[in-house]
């Protein structure tokens, strides 16, 4: 069974799960309550939130993208001069620029816990207060927020405040992973190949995939789900006009995804006779290093600022090594 959204959108949505997804996020459009889409990177969540979103303008805010120390100045504007390095004119927030339309928080759970406190206190008043201004504005946006992982689990983890969770999520939706619905992966690449082939000047029926390549590709994991998806068919559309470059194809796809799963997988409590293949070692390194700055650092914004990475790598890295912070 194949479920095709508009044609403008790149998402199909081919199995019971999908089609679920996509049922819930057009019910949620005819509402205004906020919702929070969750799930791994690639799987497609800020399209299911262009999906929703149906009032005018809409802003995206890329959590990820901007430093914690501008977050404030981004968010709510400032007056001239409202600072050292302040323009001497008006900056409009962006919560200003999405009033009466749609405000999106892509990646919310990148966030250091002093910026949550920030978000929480416009959600909770719908006030914005510009650096440097006396007096506060009124906004009113629909708040639709994405997430690469379930907040309450990062709760748990003290990494996320429960009142901003409950603020953001009146209604959630979880987009599962690829390989927890494969049915959807034979035609997603059909999909894409016939988008890229226009693109590219090429003729779609020349890209032949027999039923054995595919069943192979539907066998694989594809750890960055949708987003690799349509790699992998850009790569055909472009050197997969013969046999010979289909196979090329497929092989280095394969390839990167089996690198891929090495990379997630946890480092052994045994070591092999002789010498520790280099790529054990260094994950075991990592992993020791890592349990160090935790053991060492009173919480984990800390450790990740110490350690040079963001807060959602620091998270995503002790889930995936089983470290402990004291």
């Amino acid at each position: 069974m194949e479920y095709r959204p508009p044609a403008d959108s790149d998402l199909i949505l081919c199995s019971p799960a999908g089609i679920h997804v996509y049922n819930t996020a057009r019910f949620l459009a005819a509402s205004n309550v906020s919702v929070l889409i969750y799930g791994e990177s690639g799987v497609g969540k800020s399209r299911l939130a262009e999906v929703i979103q149906t009032r005018e303008p809409f802003v995206r805010v890329d959590c990820n993208a901007i430093p914690a120390e501008l977050f404030a100045s981004e968010l709510f504007g400032y007056m001239p001069n409202a600072f050292t390095g302040a323009s001497n004119k008006r900056k409009i927030g962006l919560l200003e620029a999405a009033n009466h339309g749609t405000i999106l928080f892509d990646e919310v759970d990148g966030l250091s816990l002093e910026n949550q406190v920030l978000l929480l206190h416009f959600l909770q008043n719908q006030t914005i207060i510009p650096l440097g201004a006396l007096e506060s504005r009124k906004i009113e946006a629909r708040v639709i927020s994405t997430a690469g992982r379930d907040p309450q689990e990062m709760i748990r983890e003290g990494a996320f405040r429960q009142d901003l969770y409950y603020r953001l999520c009146v209604s959630r939706i979880h987009i599962p992973p690829l390989r927890e619905r494969r049915e959807a992966i034979p035609p997603l690449i059909l999909h894409f190949i016939r988008k890229y082939a226009r693109e590219y000047g090429v003729d779609p029926d020349q890209i032949s995939l027999s039923q054995a390549q595919m069943a192979q590709l539907t066998a694989l994991d594809w750890m960055g789900n949708v987003r690799e998806v349509e790699n992998f068919a850009q790569q055909l559309c472009f050197w997969g006009d013969t046999p010979e470059g289909v196979e090329e194809c497929i092989r280095q796809v394969s390839q990167s995804i089996q690198y891929q799963e090495l990379d997630h997988t946890p480092p052994s409590s045994q070591s092999p006779p002789g010498h520790t293949p280099l790529r054990q070692a260094l994950r075991e390194f990592e992993a020791s290093y890592l349990q160090a700055v935790l053991s060492e650092t009173p919480d984990l914004h800390t450790a990740a600022r110490e350690l040079g990475i963001s807060l959602r790598t620091l998270l995503k890295k002790r889930a995936e090594f089983g470290l402990e912070h004291r």
